[in-house]
């Protein structure tokens, strides 16, 4: 295991602890996990990215572009999640944002794991996407917005966010917006982990060829 891969290994065990500990706080608290919240979904689909992440790094093999993908999937979730609480949900619910943000199982379901996923796909993670792998950025999230949508018309969940029962009980262009959101939202946040991602590349790629030069150079 190179001296990168031990750092990304290092970063993926940190995420999987604190949403580990952050999801058992929440049913320790609450009595049930909640898979009727974008959040916890968001932060089990991240637990289980980065769960494979080192799964395969310990093995010695390399990340499959799948789990690569999926852990792009699970990063820009939880970036949607965290952009909710922190511009959404003040307004919405009337709670000051440190009550979203600091108390209990919020700390790392809300700020903590959402930041720590941000910061590694940003600056520690390293991996090649494909174009095609964008097709798949925003299903997860049209899919809750779809079940939520229809459970809440079937009187079997209560929200839980406030502005989806307000968006019930709107115009169909509200509802048409804010299924766009749904795409267009997780599209746009995906694009800047996947530029970043590619530029980093980018600059590795110039690093090995420099390397590689220079040891041709030095043993001729």
């Amino acid at each position: 295991m190179t001296d990168r891969e031990q750092v990304i290994l290092g970063f993926n065990l940190l995420i999987i602890f604190s949403e580990f500990l952050g999801l058992v706080l929440r049913t320790y608290i609450l009595g049930s996990i909640g898979l009727e919240y974008y959040t916890v979904l968001s932060n089990i689909a991240s637990f289980l990215a980065s769960t494979f992440v080192a799964y395969y790094l310990i093995r010695g093999s390399k990340v499959p572009h799948w789990v690569a993908v999926w852990r792009l999937v699970a990063t820009t979730m939880l970036a949607i999640t965290f952009l909710v609480v922190i511009f959404v949900l003040p307004f919405n619910m009337g709670v000051p944002l440190w009550k979203l943000l600091l108390p209990g199982q919020m700390f790392f379901l809300h700020f903590a794991c959402p930041v720590l996923a941000m910061c590694t796909m940003l600056f520690v993670e390293q991996y090649r996407f494909q174009s095609k792998d964008g097709n798949v950025i925003s299903l997860p999230t049209l899919a809750y917005a779809i079940i939520i949508m229809i459970l809440n018309g079937m009187n079997l969940v209560n929200g839980p966010y406030p502005f989806i029962r307000q968006l019930m009980g709107g115009k169909v262009t509200y509802l048409i917006m804010a299924f766009a959101l749904c795409h267009f939202a997780p599209t746009l946040v995906a694009s800047v982990f996947y530029k970043v991602q590619k530029h980093r590349m980018k600059l590795y790629n110039r690093r090995t060829k420099r390397k590689e030069a220079a040891s041709s150079l030095h043993k001729a």
